[in-house]
């Protein structure tokens, strides 16, 4: 708990307006939530409200070292995305919020998946995503016959992802609108965001109070003044994934060569008068 609060406490003290737990995609927090990674037998696993305790206690550390006044905001899955084997129901993950509603969390942002759930976490395209990974991403400290492997098997591995996990955007709303329906807090959702049409639709239909994005603004580091005044030819997101593909291996950045070649030209221009 202790490295949680000192990490907000120096977020604090270098200016951020506020910090978010990530108990999503199976990173710790998010692997005590999942039954199928949380098989403990003491008062850390088994029952839900046993799975919440170190999230709950993380929070608290964070809070008495942060204060009242600084925003803290939690991360969490809409759904664990884990066929055949044992993640968190959603009912579970509302309840989960609710309990960290309680605590005094400021807002959920809703998101989806597990390290095991690929493709379902990022849905969008796969073309090229596992040679992507496999040579520039965190594939490549694979041994070599894994990775020789991994490329045999990249086509049809990747044919099948883009008919199981198509994505479009909003696709965590489904999830998202179960939460705002029963929390206080802002509901904040993830998940394909990009167009002002689609934004505007999640928040005034009341399925969640916010969105966020990432790789939109990847390739688009203008989108919040975009969405509100498209500029003609600004760069879009293709959700090609292949930013995630090279995580763990090389910088973030777009590795669509038309989309970053507009990104490019759209940060170099100069402002209109």
């Amino acid at each position: 708990m202790d490295t949680f609060a000192a990490a907000a406490q120096r977020a604090q003290e270098v200016g951020f307006d506020g910090v978010q737990i990530h108990a999503a995609h199976g990173y710790l927090l998010g692997q005590f939530l999942t039954p199928h990674t949380n098989r403990r037998d003491d008062h850390y696993g088994g029952s839900l409200d046993n799975r919440v305790r170190l999230l709950r206690e993380v929070f608290q550390a964070i809070r008495l070292r942060v204060g009242d006044d600084f925003p803290i905001l939690l991360k969490m899955n809409g759904t664990d995305m884990l066929p055949l084997r044992k993640g968190a129901t959603t009912a579970e993950l509302v309840r989960v919020a609710k309990i960290m509603q309680d605590d005094g969390v400021d807002a959920v942002e809703i998101s989806r998946g597990h390290y095991e759930s690929w493709p379902g976490m990022v849905l969008g395209h796969y073309m090229g995503f596992i040679r992507g990974q496999v040579e520039e991403g965190s594939g490549a400290m694979m041994s070599r016959r894994r990775r020789v492997a991994m490329l045999a098997a990249a086509p049809f591995i990747e044919r099948a992802a883009e008919r199981l996990a198509p994505g479009g955007e909003g696709f965590n709303l489904p999830y998202a609108e179960q939460f705002t329906a029963e929390l206080d807090i802002p509901v904040i959702c993830v998940g394909g965001f990009h167009t002002t049409e689609g934004m505007e639709s999640a928040i005034v239909s009341g399925r969640c109070d916010a969105v966020s994005a990432a790789r939109a603004m990847i390739a688009d580091p203008y989108l919040f003044q975009n969405v509100q005044a498209p500029a003609p030819g600004r760069p879009v997101c293709g959700y090609c994934n292949g930013c995630i593909a090279r995580f763990g291996g090389t910088r973030i950045d777009c590795y669509s060569d038309s989309i970053r070649a507009r990104r490019d030209l759209m940060i170099t221009s100069p402002e209109p008068a």
